[in-house]
């Protein structure tokens, strides 16, 4: 059919030739591929069929979009494209969003723009007006009024007023929490005022009971140290003082010391008369009585006697006589886990001997556990698998290996038969056996204790001798 097209005036006829695209037309005649398009409805721009005929507008006769004859629609300007030009780069020129550039240019190719060519450019949208001030915030009695500074979000403001998040929140309704608006205005509740602290003034010492005597906290106290100080536990302090925040004593605040388990004679510092006792009354000097004297405490057979001293927790004596936490809880139930009370007399197991099924210094040694320590650290620690610790240790469990516990670790001994091999960067089971030209297989046999998964640099291994 083509081969009969008559072409109409200011039409040249083009018999398309093998390689012929409709860009490289274009540029030939010095027409828009558009233009080219109007003209000959129903092609394949893709695939132009070769012998065909097409007819090409003559350059400058027909108005058509991309050209200089093109008309733009109200609201907006010709542009004449320039080489290196693009949509893109255009709408960042003039401001315009992309999706509008297109739109004011229906049928001219969005990523090949003919150079010399006339486009429409919509004009920017007018940014609004900036709103005029806003009217001034009033802040109900009781707040104040705060600019929003770069940086101001609620929690920090919070923090810095002394009032709580919510009630800041609540004294802006519709401000967002999330996003401040520099220069803004908002309102500042008045701190809450804190009530005063329980028995802060030596007249309230009333409140605690018979036998115990009223303490003023001063800044650096701890309940460790003023169990040190009067002889008591820090379990004592804290049942004598219900609500009392442990881990924040209130400077001013005043709480009860129960009397030592000794009942020592002397009065602690904070109750003394202000007048001087006479130098033969004065009392002992105060370490003395945080040591009170006990009976001599009977430990059960394979266990020995150990008196708490200042500083001792159960896991570093664990760790001291190479035991686990449980057995000294075990053997000695009415012990403070958390705070073992100084001079207190507990019983601590002897370690029982590892039966010698293989000599330590063969294929295996003895590890004691730490804290925090797993079957998984432990293993990857030695470079061994977590099944062959298991199977030096079958009595452990392997979910709940607690500190103190001794382990047999195997040792990754190599074979008359076979050699050492430094693992390197990069290397796993197959990599090394091609390298060596042996078997996988028997080199997993002559590493029975290594975790072929988890190869570290570095790690020793064994390799059979072909």
């Amino acid at each position: 059919m083509y081969q009969e097209r008559i072409c109409p005036e200011n039409y040249t006829q083009h018999v398309v030739k093998r390689g012929d695209t409709l860009w490289q037309l274009a540029r030939t005649y010095g027409v828009s591929v558009q233009s080219i398009r109007n003209a000959n409805p129903g092609i394949d721009a893709d695939n132009l069929r070769e012998g065909s005929i097409l007819c090409i507008p003559t350059a400058g006769t027909q108005p058509q979009v991309g050209t200089a004859q093109s008309a733009c629609p109200e609201g907006s300007i010709t542009y004449t494209v320039k080489p290196g030009d693009t949509f893109w780069k255009l709408s960042q020129t003039y401001g315009v969003s992309l999706q509008s550039l297109i739109d004011a240019n229906p049928g001219v190719p969005v990523n090949n723009l003919q150079v010399s060519s006339v486009i429409c450019i919509p004009t920017a949208v007018k940014k609004k007006p900036a709103p005029p001030p806003a009217t001034p915030v009033y802040c109900p009695e009781g707040s104040i009024s705060y600019t929003v500074k770069p940086g101001d979000t609620f929690w920090k403001l919070s923090r810095i007023y002394g009032v709580s998040l919510q009630s800041l929140v609540d004294a802006n309704p519709g401000v967002p929490a999330n996003n401040l608006q520099v220069g803004s205005t908002i309102c500042i509740p008045a701190a809450a005022k804190m009530p005063a602290p329980p028995q802060t003034s030596p007249a309230k010492t009333a409140a605690c009971p018979e036998g115990s005597v009223s303490y003023t906290v001063k800044p650096g106290d701890t309940l460790w140290q003023l169990s040190q100080l009067y002889g008591v536990s820090v379990q004592r302090i804290l049942d004598a003082n219900p609500g009392v925040n442990a881990d924040n004593l209130q400077v001013g605040s005043t709480i009860c010391i129960p009397a030592a388990e000794t009942a020592p004679e002397e009065l602690p510092e904070a109750v003394r008369p202000e007048e001087p006792l006479p130098e033969e009354t004065l009392p002992e000097p105060v370490p003395e009585p945080t040591r009170p004297q006990r009976e001599p405490r009977t430990c059960p057979k394979g266990a020995f006697p150990y008196t708490i001293e200042a500083g001792d927790t159960l896991w570093q004596l664990a760790l001291n006589f190479g035991v686990s936490v449980q057995k000294i809880i075990d053997l000695n139930p009415d012990i403070n886990v958390n705070s073992p009370q100084v001079g207190a007399t507990i019983c601590i197991p002897i370690v029982e001997e590892k039966p010698e099924t293989a000599p330590a210094d063969e294929d295996q040694f003895v590890y004691m556990v730490k804290e925090c320590e797993t079957l998984h650290s432990i293993a990857r620690k030695f470079y061994v698998s977590p099944d062959s610790i298991l199977a030096r240790n079958p009595d452990i469990n392997p979910r709940n290996i607690q500190p103190g516990t001794l382990l047999y670790i195997p040792l990754n001994c190599c074979a008359s038969n076979s050699f050492r091999y430094v693992v390197s960067a990069g290397d796993n089971l197959y990599r090394i056996a091609n390298r060596f030209n042996v078997c996988p297989a028997s080199i997993v046999a002559a590493n029975p204790n290594v975790d072929f998964n988890n190869l570290v640099r570095c790690q020793i291994i064994c390799i059979p001798s072909r």
